[in-house]
């Protein structure tokens, strides 16, 4: 055998190694991800006025194209499973522009009380200093 064929096998072999982990631990999180799925769904409050109040604040406000950053946030699987569930079943919005719909509610409701917490700490090391 040749050097370069030695060092393809190694690679290969050193590939097929990472792909059994990566395989084993999918098939561990997909069954914890399956248990998790099993529990009671809490059941919808038939407040309609309220429902009415959530889907025009996080459902049918769009979004989209406003805020194309390329970055990624990660999740937990459940969420994300969640976050799918209610965007297909609304057709309106987005999971981008959802999450975002939220996530700037969050801010509204919560604006005080996020500027003392951030206010109050140290930035952690390589982060940026709170602003406002």
């Amino acid at each position: 055998m040749t050097h370069y064929t030695t060092t393809a096998c190694i690679l290969l072999a050193a590939a097929a190694a990472a792909a059994a982990l990566f395989i084993r631990r999918a098939a561990i999180h997909r069954r914890r991800s399956h248990r998790a799925g099993t529990a009671p769904q809490p059941q919808p409050r038939p407040d309609t006025a309220q429902d009415d109040g959530y889907r025009r604040r996080y459902v049918l406000n769009r979004r989209d194209g406003a805020f194309r950053s390329g970055k990624t946030v990660r999740i937990r699987p459940e969420h994300y499973e969640r976050l799918r569930q209610i965007t297909a079943r609304s057709g309106a919005v987005s999971m981008i522009a959802y999450v975002d719909n939220v996530l700037h509610a969050h801010f509204e409701d919560y604006t005080e009380s996020i500027d003392r917490y951030c206010r109050s700490r140290k930035p952690s090391r390589g982060r940026k200093q709170w602003t406002r």
